[in-house]
């Protein structure tokens, strides 16, 4: 009697390598990131939950709500996209559904939410920040700043690396 193959009855799940290390606003996300197509992903409710200022409330079975900068987004599996005022924004990526949770693009959802990006190739870490932007400046306009190493009168070590804050004042 030959041998027959019964084909699976499930598609097995994606294989998807590691990826950098993501920090948003700040806080660097404990499930760092996944890559599948060349492709960024990381868990949207804990990328949600470290934007600075954000509510997220939801399940994994049923999406997310995220309250930022007085909107309100939906983000829900199976690709359905980021619901915004009525209108839904699709990724272009798909959006992950695995067991452990939704996981998004996150190059393309910063691009949607106004998020700035910064890749550190050297360190394998992307830096997602809500609070620095991407603003057009005038050509020629000058913007002046200021570094300051320590401000404290007790100075210690390289005296010219500090500044007492009476002085850090009347510069400002």
């Amino acid at each position: 009697v030959p041998e027959t193959t019964v084909p699976p009855t499930t598609e097995p799940e994606i294989v998807l390598e590691a990826g950098v290390t993501v920090v948003a606003d700040g806080d660097t996300l404990a499930s760092g990131s996944v890559v599948s197509d060349g492709i960024t992903y990381v868990k949207a409710e804990e990328f949600f939950a470290a934007l600075d200022g954000s509510e997220c409330s939801g399940s994994d079975e049923m999406g997310y709500t995220l309250r930022w900068r007085d909107c309100e987004y939906t983000v829900r599996p199976e690709n359905e996209g980021l619901l915004l005022g009525g209108k839904t924004l699709v990724p272009v990526s798909p959006v992950l559904t695995r067991r452990d949770g939704i996981w998004i693009p996150v190059e393309e959802f910063c691009a949607m939410l106004d998020i700035s990006l910064l890749s550190d190739p050297a360190k394998e870490t992307l830096y997602c920040t809500s609070i620095a932007t991407d603003w057009d400046w005038e050509l020629g306009v000058n913007i002046p700043v200021l570094m300051y190493h320590g401000v404290t009168d007790d100075v210690w070590g390289a005296a010219e690396l500090f500044v007492s804050p009476a002085d850090m004042d009347a510069q400002i």
